[in-house]
């Protein structure tokens, strides 16, 4: 099995933990991995697993020596867990800082808190799409005059290098340029870096309200709906934001150069509580 600095859920390691003891000679039962680990009962194994209960600083040792854990393993899945467990992307960017560090030295991929990071800071995922402008310079001061950001030379830095280290820039003739289609999160933003990244974009849109709005549109609609009709406006949402996309992206339509960079977004939630569903 992977090694288990690899994994960014301890849940998906414990089950493959589990699958491996079961597919090799020396076979062992949930329960004789419980009393190995001096866990109350094999059924607390299968709930974590499941996601139905959590580990604590209690149980996290007993869990630890169940998976035949040593010193820097035993750290490194004690801040996998607390990553996994995390409840703010201000806890998650916490244990993901710590379980990075504690891996530089193997040999696991990093891929994954890259990933973290694509989304955690809002003007990563913005510094690829203003390499599209037609007067782009690699160079920090230009990039601040532009972008409404105040970011150091070492976060520009960082930045690009997560860009193209995640294959969405590439360097041509010492010019950067995008490689893929649009970034996209998908539909289900399970992820608590993707909603941080809206809570910080949703601090760009109250800023951009005192803005000229020739340069902005907003707009809003209050309304009572069923069950079924908020999962049919969801599911207009997602349409037009693909189809958007699809049109802006792959296939423009626009002439002329790209002067600006804009974030479109589009968003439904209640205003009430209780009731049914």
């Amino acid at each position: 099995m992977n090694s288990l600095y690899e994994y960014t859920d301890y849940r998906k390691y414990i089950k493959d933990f589990i699958s491996h003891k079961n597919s090799n000679s020396k076979k062992m039962s949930l329960a004789q991995l419980a009393q190995k680990g001096k866990i109350k009962s094999k059924a607390h194994i299968k709930l974590v697993c499941d996601g139905k209960r959590n580990l604590s600083a209690k149980t996290i040792p007993t869990f630890s020596t169940m998976l035949g854990l040593k010193s820097k393993e035993a750290d490194f899945f004690e801040n996998l867990v607390y990553f996994t467990q995390a409840h703010t992307c201000e806890e998650q960017l916490k244990y993901r800082n710590r379980l990075k560090d504690l891996s530089k030295t193997s040999s696991a991929k990093q891929i994954e808190f890259e990933k973290f990071d694509l989304f955690s800071k809002w003007y990563i995922v913005a510094l690829r799409e203003l390499v599209e402008l037609s007067d782009f310079k690699e160079d920090p001061k230009w990039i601040n005059s532009r972008l409404k950001a105040n970011l150091t030379p070492t976060e520009i830095k960082k930045a690009l290098e997560i860009l193209i280290k995640l294959g969405f820039l590439e360097r041509k003739n010492n010019q950067l340029h995008q490689t893929t289609p649009k970034i996209s999160s998908g539909d289900e933003l399970r992820s608590k870096a993707i909603r941080h990244f809206h809570y910080q974009m949703l601090d760009k849109a109250k800023e951009a309200l005192d803005e000229d709005m020739n340069h902005r549109e907003t707009s809003g609609l209050t309304i009572a709906m069923t069950e079924e009709e908020f999962k049919m406006v969801k599911e207009k949402i997602i349409e037009f934001r693909k189809s958007l996309n699809e049109s802006l992206g792959t296939c423009p339509t626009g002439t002329g150069p790209k002067n600006h960079l804009y974030h479109v977004a589009l968003t439904c939630f209640r205003l009430t509580k209780g009731g049914n569903a």
